[in-house]
């Protein structure tokens, strides 16, 4: 099976290497990004009269981020048993932007579990078979490139490192949810901007990348490939680290604003705080000595 070499074309590529059966209906969450709670209400309403399951939550990690409190952002997500198919996925993000429209609404990418079966596991104790996958605006709004990805079946909670626009992410989900939970900035890439201004990258519904001023010796560089990245989760499953080259260089908890960095100073609260051996070795335990 063959897909286009876009952005929804090499998500199905990564469903279909994560063991997914293609020619089997599986869950597709489609992310629809509202301006308030009643335009995401007045989506998930018009949602449901075409068949899908909705669910309308607000992420105030985003809103901490741009300092803008007149736009909170608030998601719809719509969720429907379908194949997974590039014609499929595209009508369906076509569908809900037609929708949103009267709203100030649009279609913000999408993810699926996959049918592969929740039994496989890798040797961390994670299934392999789900990925979060950037569809034509991703997760987080903007152009995002997923590095890699994980579930962990103690918390239910998912957790994926991806390129956003001149940056590098990591992100973890909400329980049983697409929805983030909490995250933290792990790198700029080679085009970050020494003192970027936040106009261009909100218009793209990204992350900025961190200043310069900010930034730690090896905190900037080309995109790693995926296979370099590995994620490590605690025993609870309620924390989990970025692996780069078998070392952790940044990790989040649940419930928790922001997480650590390595290469971050001081006062870049908003994208990370600073590397703390410590906290890690309490949250990872005899796994963190590995990492570190």
């Amino acid at each position: 099976m063959t897909f286009p070499r876009d952005a929804d074309g090499d998500a199905l590529r990564r469903v279909a290497a994560g063991g997914a059966d293609m020619g089997a209906p599986m869950s597709i969450d489609f992310s629809v990004a509202a301006p308030s709670k009643e335009a995401a209400e007045g989506v998930a309403a018009a949602a449901q009269r075409l068949g899908y399951r909705t669910d309308v939550w607000f992420d105030d990690e985003e809103q901490d981020l741009d300092g803008d409190d007149d736009t909170p952002p608030w998601t719809c997500y719509c969720t429907k048993s379908m194949l997974a198919t590039y014609e499929g996925v595209i009508r369906a993000q076509r569908e809900l932007d037609e929708i949103g429209r009267p709203f100030g609404a649009w279609s913000d990418g999408w993810g699926t579990y996959g049918n592969a079966g929740a039994g496989e596991q890798d040797d961390s104790g994670a299934n392999a078979q789900w990925r979060r996958l950037p569809g034509a605006n991703d997760v987080k709004n903007g152009p995002a490139a997923l590095l890699v990805a994980d579930r962990c079946n103690a918390s239910g909670r998912e957790a994926h490192v991806a390129e956003e626009v001149d940056s590098i992410w990591l992100y973890l989900t909400l329980p049983g949810s697409p929805q983030v939970d909490t995250d933290v900035w792990l790198l700029n890439t080679p085009a970050a901007p020494a003192a970027p201004c936040q106009e261009p990258y909100r218009s793209q519904a990204a992350p900025p990348p961190l200043p310069a001023e900010l930034l730690l010796p090896g905190g900037a560089r080309p995109v790693p490939a995926e296979g370099r990245w590995r994620l490590l989760w605690s025993e609870d499953g309620l924390a989990v680290a970025a692996l780069l080259d078998g070392k952790a260089i940044g990790f989040v908890r649940a419930g928790t604003k922001r997480g650590r960095a390595r290469f971050v100073r001081y006062g870049a609260d908003s994208w990370a705080l600073p590397w703390d051996s410590v906290d890690f070795g309490a949250v990872f335990r005899e796994q963190a000595q590995a990492a570190e």
